[in-house]
């Protein structure tokens, strides 16, 4: 995307900014806004048909039946990976939330495009606890931004709403194929481990693609290929029970680092200031997660390392 240049630049002083605009300034971010700290208020409970959207630190956006706040706000979750959201509306929040209300002069949304256009860099203000990383407001508050006059925030603003949202439409459109995508690789895997390879992968293999099929006794899996055998996990796979102590920084994993349906690793985190104990796992080994198992996070690590007790080690 070519977008025209401004007539002037100068030098913004930082470095990973660059040069900016003249007539824009370089402000720490506390200027440009009141934080409002966590609420003591419950917002009670609701159903997915609830009119109030209740955010938390993390993606997944939860309702409520009544709201806590009411006005234009950037959301900042600061748990884990801090991410940020911009809403103007009734709303409620979780206590991982604390809210950016923009000042006079201030556009709310350039605020917001701000943060999100270097999200990365603010990784940087992050410290660990627990394996996560957790927003330090007070590095935040001194965070360096750039802030042009107020029109043209909010006319940059109007330009960013327009052509994020096309490209929105987009994300939600290969979203959808993506799902599909999913939906086909689950069910070949299901076909190949319950009813073997189809009949030209058997024959390419040098197998007899006319295996005849047997009723497995089990519902959900129905047929299986004559010469199989339906044994119980326990008896083919070892569980894991080995707590790890030693307190060496080692490879840590957790649910969250573990991607839904995939089997995709997201990242190892680190043991390194962490206390209590977690279960040793060696590479080769399978993790699944026994919480919420609906969520089908499985993986086979590549290498030694421990994992919180939300996983079983096989």
């Amino acid at each position: 995307m070519k977008l025209k240049p401004y007539p002037k630049y100068k030098d913004s002083g930082i470095q990973w900014i660059g040069e900016i605009p003249e007539g824009w300034k370089i402000r720490k971010l506390k200027y440009n806004y009141e934080i409002i700290g966590k609420t003591d208020i419950p917002a009670s409970e609701g159903n997915e048909n609830g009119k109030y959207p209740f955010f938390t630190s993390g993606e997944t956006i939860k309702f409520v039946d009544k709201p806590i706040v009411n006005g234009e706000y950037v959301i900042v979750g600061d748990g884990g990976i801090p991410n940020f959201k911009y809403y103007k509306a009734k709303f409620s929040y979780s206590d991982h939330c604390f809210l950016l209300n923009a000042k006079k002069e201030v556009e709310t949304r350039f605020i917001y495009y701000f943060l999100i256009g270097y999200l990365e860099s603010l990784d940087v203000l992050c410290f660990r606890g627990m394996g996560l990383r957790n927003l330090d407001k007070y590095k935040f508050n001194s965070f360096l931004a750039c802030f042009p006059p107020f029109s043209e925030q909010t006319i940059i603003a109007n330009f960013l709403d327009k052509k994020t949202a096309k490209i929105d439409a987009l994300i939600e459109k290969d979203k959808k194929l993506i799902q599909l995508l999913k939906e086909k690789r689950t069910a070949l895997i299901n076909h190949a481990v319950t009813k073997g390879l189809p009949a030209k992968a058997l024959a390419q293999a040098g197998l007899d693609p006319n295996v005849k099929l047997k009723d497995s006794g089990i519902p959900w899996i129905g047929e299986i290929p004559e010469g199989w055998e339906v044994i119980k996990l326990k008896f083919i796979a070892d569980e894991r029970k080995e707590k790890e102590r030693d307190g060496k920084e080692k490879s840590l994993l957790g649910l969250e680092n573990i991607e839904s349906s995939t089997t995709k690793i997201i990242e190892y985190n680190s043991t390194e200031n962490i206390e209590g104990e977690s279960l040793k796992f060696e590479k080769n080994d399978v993790l699944f997660g026994k919480l919420r198992p609906y969520l089908a996070k499985v993986t086979l690590v590549d290498r030694d390392g421990c994992c919180t007790s939300e996983l079983i080690v096989y």
